[in-house]
């Protein structure tokens, strides 16, 4: 599925393209629940996930490289992230948020859920935003 920017985030990135809001460092979360993503999607409608050994990773600043992909697209690429749990779980996608209660983008895995067994496993996620 594709990335969505509900409009909590859109308002976000709009303060910080105007240097009216200081960025911070965001939050990369997983969510367990099966949830159709739209522009009205809040950070309320996300249960995140909560599996033995999980823990939300943080996207310093320092780890995005940024580059222009063609002549007219422009890329930011985080270093990979790896959740690892080490009990069952059931994953639909993730979710980044900015502080703890505004969600500034999140998208579903293609083929969601992702179901981890009792002994766990883990999931690798490399954030990219891409502006055309």
């Amino acid at each position: 599925m594709s990335l969505v920017v509900p409009n909590e985030g859109e308002l976000l990135l709009l303060g910080y393209i105007v240097n009216k809001d200081e960025p911070v460092d965001l939050t990369l979360r997983l969510y367990t629940v099966d949830i159709t993503l739209a522009e009205s999607t809040q950070y309320a409608n996300f249960t995140e996930a909560t599996a033995a050994g999980y823990a939300a990773q943080t996207l310093t600043g320092s780890d995005w490289s940024t580059s222009m992909v063609a002549t007219d697209t422009a890329t930011a690429t985080h270093v990979e992230k790896t959740f690892t749990m080490t009990a069952a779980a059931t994953i639909y996608g993730y979710y980044v948020t900015a502080g703890t209660s505004k969600v500034m983008w999140a998208e579903r895995f293609s083929g969601a859920p992702f179901v981890l067994p009792a002994g766990g496993g883990t999931i690798a996620i490399t954030p990219k935003v891409t502006l055309d």
